[in-house]
């Protein structure tokens, strides 16, 4: 495994930081745990296990989304610094 996915999945964490919960964020948060929990309520023991295996999944992949999000993040940051580096002999002080 390559150093950013290391860092990407937590082997070599930056931080342990989540989103700031602020207004938008928590309300967000709030109409997807409502919205769960109804479902929940309309479903018997076999649906809610389905529906319980499929949020682990969902979870296993947002996961894996993450960590490419934070490699290409991190590569499309670099090559930006590479791209005003190269100029910098350019510039006049």
């Amino acid at each position: 495994m390559n150093i950013l996915k290391k860092i990407a999945v937590g082997y070599l964490s930056p931080s342990e930081q989540t989103a700031k919960p602020d207004a938008e964020y928590k309300k967000a948060a709030s109409v997807m745990s409502d919205c769960r929990d109804k479902l929940i309520d309309t479903l018997n023991d076999d649906q809610k296990d389905l529906f319980e295996q499929f949020l682990n999944a969902q979870l296993g992949v947002g996961v894996l989304d993450e960590a490419e999000y934070f490699v290409f993040g991190y590569r499309l940051a670099t090559l930006m610094m590479i791209d005003v580096m190269s100029g910098v002999d350019e510039m006049v002080f």
